[in-house]
């Protein structure tokens, strides 16, 4: 169940990380 909600976690950072990289190509 903790390795579950760790993955859940990380997914949720890495689609964070996502959503900052498209937002600083559009300033550029």
């Amino acid at each position: 169940f903790f390795l579950i909600v760790l993955s859940f976690m990380a997914s949720k950072n890495i689609q964070k990380d996502e959503t900052k990289v498209r937002s600083l190509d559009r300033l550029r």
